[in-house]
């Protein structure tokens, strides 16, 4: 298959997995950015090249449907393309198989380009220098629809992160693979280790060292649905279901 598809083996090891045994939402995310990177890289638009002309790519949402069970010692397939960009976002696709071969995970994230010196969003038609396809047509499966969560009465405050340089990425703000992390510490015990079906992370506004992140949960009909603000600004909502 031509160099617009990247298919990479990964081996779920012990620091990568819960009290269960199963795969953190955490390393999910990490193995997503993870191949995600490395293929941006081979296709001429990775992070060195955008940032030496002033861009650089910011996630928008993340949504990942499991369809099997990810456990320690598993060795998964993942596959990631990414499809023909419109006016304000390019998608990017993944697909993970079991060793037999089975569907064990579908996800869609969605990307802004950004004008490192404007701070605003520009049309992906600015990088087509560095790749304009062909891109693939076909899909994972896994919808990019998700809920608009607004923190209102029916939500508690859970708990108050400040964000620390640990938290941090080379963009200098907290890496999006740390948000779902905190989404799941928003999870009551009855829920903190149920089977995931799917999640919905949607990136708001930037969290920086010192910054302190305030995190308001709802609890129910089998959802955990998580607000993180700093001061009145969302930084992130996240919708993990059971």
């Amino acid at each position: 298959m031509s160099n617009n598809y990247l298919e990479r083996q990964y081996t779920i090891s012990v620091s990568n997995v819960n009290a269960e045994f199963d795969i953190t939402l955490k390393h999910v995310f990490e193995l997503l950015q993870d191949i995600a990177t490395e293929h941006a890289d081979m296709l001429g638009f990775g992070w060195n090249a955008l940032h030496n002309e002033g861009k650089v790519f910011v996630l928008s949402k993340m949504c990942v449907e499991f369809c099997g069970k990810i456990a320690l010692n598993d060795t998964i397939t993942l596959a990631t393309w990414p499809v023909l960009p419109n006016r304000f976002f390019c998608d990017r696709e993944f697909v993970g198989k079991d060793a037999n071969g089975n569907v064990v995970l579908k996800a869609t994230s969605r990307w802004c380009l950004l004008d490192l010196k404007q701070r605003n969003i520009i049309n992906p038609s600015n990088i087509e220098h560095l790749y304009g396809g062909p891109y693939l047509e076909q899909t994972s499966g896994a919808s990019a629809a998700s809920e608009k969560l607004i923190a209102d009465s029916s939500y508690t405050h859970c708990y108050d992160k400040t964000i620390r340089w640990s938290d941090l990425d080379m963009n200098k703000h907290v890496n999006n693979t740390n948000y779902p992390l905190y989404a799941m510490d928003c999870a009551d015990s009855d829920n903190a280790f149920i089977p995931i079906k799917r999640v919905e992370v949607q990136y708001h506004s930037e969290a920086h060292c010192g910054d302190v992140l305030s995190l308001y949960s709802n609890q129910s009909d089998g959802c955990l649905r998580v607000v993180g603000k700093i001061a009145d600004k969302v930084c992130f909502t996240a919708k993990i279901i059971f």
